[in-house]
């Protein structure tokens, strides 16, 4: 099971609620972040940002990159008409620590609308942005190099033939936007029962959803979903599908690792107890792979409400990170023992080293330290950013 964190790059407001639900939930547990380079094109004070963001990052976490269309993260404001809401797309306020307070637009569009060449840029430039907060992960929280910018997902998932294939060439290993297109009809055609109550903001995003991520070709340039159909037999995506080939540029091939999970919210946690109390009932030995995710900016209460799902807290459970499971499934290393290796089962094994309190004996542990990899450091020339003297107004996380 993956569990990954999506920074959309408005604000840092769950950095603390993230940090403090980790380490009472789910001490141990790696995490892939998926962050946004808009954080660092803003102007400011680039450090005091980085500052606000490591508290939530661990060292045997992942970082990979979250690719929204911030209009500042290219410096221009040509998009498509097309947005993920009802609506156009608007100015948000954005504020955190390090910058003044204001305005940003471009989250609302999807990223595939654009052409070929301006997704390139959108990726060089995010990936040169990312920097600072990659060498303070490195050298102040002892992440791996190798986990660094293997991975990316489209900003809302939406990632077309043309962005997987512009990732591929990037030399990003695998993608991680297909979402669940099942689960995003049902939603969609719900938003149009319900209509009479009222509008749901996103509604277009789950019609977007289950056309790019089901199984019917597309006519429309920023929904062609001809690699994924290909990858899936025509089938599509649903909760079940397992990773698969997507794209190939030259010798390579990109990975996807469909959410399945989903994204919580809009995806309810009752949802996801649902397909993991599924998936622990496979025959034993069939092992399954299930990513789910949540989002810094609503942090608060997530993990919490994840938590309360008995299946998910299963010492059967294998808790990685994206970039370890691509390389179990490219046969880099083999599958671990999700029984010996599940940090609830280290909490029991920590417990049971203490004097008993019961008048039973407590089991010895089983499982083994595993001496911690200490990475090189990594050498990254810092970026120096004007400071952005204008204050101003919107955005959305």
């Amino acid at each position: 099971m993956t569990l990954a964190v999506h920074w959309e790059g408005r604000h840092l407001d769950g950095v603390r609620h993230l940090a403090d639900a980790r380490a009472r939930l789910l001490p141990g547990v790696p995490v892939t972040h998926f962050v946004s380079a808009a954080y660092f094109a803003r102007g400011g004070d680039i450090g005091a940002t980085v500052e606000a963001m490591l508290p939530a990052f661990e060292s045997h976490d992942e970082v990979a990159v979250h690719l929204p269309a911030w209009q500042s993260v290219r410096g221009c404001s040509d998009a498509s008409e097309h947005t993920v809401i009802v609506g156009p797309d608007p100015e948000l306020v954005v504020e955190y620590p390090g910058i003044t307070s204001q305005v940003d637009r471009g989250y609302t569009l999807p990223i595939c609308g654009y052409p070929r060449p301006v997704i390139e840029s959108f990726l060089v430039t995010s990936k040169l942005l990312l920097r600072p907060l990659l060498l303070a992960l490195v050298t102040r929280r002892k992440l791996q190099v190798e986990r660094m910018l293997r991975g990316i997902r489209a900003g809302h998932g939406m990632a077309s033939d043309v962005f997987l294939a512009s990732a591929c060439n990037a030399g990003f290993s695998y993608d991680a936007s297909a979402m669940d297109a099942i689960w995003a009809q049902t939603e969609a055609d719900r938003a149009a029962q319900d209509a009479d109550r009222g509008v749901e903001l996103f509604s277009p995003l789950w019609s977007d959803w289950a056309r790019l991520w089901g199984p019917q070709p597309q006519s429309d340039p920023h929904l062609s979903n001809h690699g994924m159909r290909t990858g899936t037999g025509g089938a599509g995506i649903n909760a079940s599908t397992q990773p698969f080939f997507i794209a190939r540029c030259g010798s390579s091939r990109l990975l996807e690792l469909p959410l399945g999970g989903g994204v919580v919210p809009p995806v309810n946690p009752q949802h996801v107890a649902g397909l993991m109390a599924n998936a622990l009932d496979s025959p034993p030995g069939v092992h399954r792979i299930i990513s789910l995710a949540i989002r810094q900016e609503t942090a608060e209460g997530s993990l919490e409400a994840l938590l309360g799902a008995e299946a998910l807290r299963s010492a059967r459970i294998h808790w990685t990170t994206n970039v370890d499971l691509l390389a179990t499934l490219l046969g880099e290393s083999e599958v671990p023992d999700a029984a010996a290796t599940s940090p609830f089962q280290q909490l029991r094994e920590q417990m049971a080293q203490r004097p008993a309190m019961a008048p039973h004996p407590i089991a010895p542990p089983t499982a083994q330290p595993v001496a911690p990899i200490v990475a090189p450091p990594l050498v990254v020339p810092a970026i120096q950013m004007p400071r952005l003297e204008t204050s101003g107004g919107p955005h959305h996380g």
